[in-house]
């Protein structure tokens, strides 16, 4: 009685760790250049002596989130960010070279 259910179980179990992975979220072009602009437009207008923002990767995290590293003033320092679905910015990460925040956004964001 027990082996016919203990392979049901098992196969149940097998199945649903397999769809799991599958439902992940893959991001089509236009979110994609929706972010990195999201991410542009976030460290220009909040950040101090910006020249020029590059983008060097994206990717998608292990989260579902999407993440985009790149680089500012001509490569002189590098950032991490990480971008909600609504297109906002959810964490930046900076290097050490990196310029300072704008006086007008240090207690609250610029609107970007």
């Amino acid at each position: 009685m027990y082996k016919f259910l203990f392979l049901p179980i098992i196969l149940i179990i097998l199945l649903g760790g397999c769809s799991v992975n599958s439902q992940s979220e893959n991001f089509d072009d236009e979110k994609k250049e929706k972010a990195k602009e999201a991410v542009k437009s976030f460290v220009v207008s909040n950040y101090k002596d910006i020249d020029t923002v590059e983008i060097t990767k994206l990717h998608q995290s292990e989260m579902g989130g999407l993440n985009i590293e790149g680089t500012v003033n001509h490569g002189r320092a590098q950032f991490k960010a990480g971008v909600r679905n609504d297109f906002s910015i959810g964490n930046l990460s900076v290097g050490d070279e990196f310029p300072d925040i704008k006086e007008e956004c240090k207690e609250r964001l610029c609107a970007y």
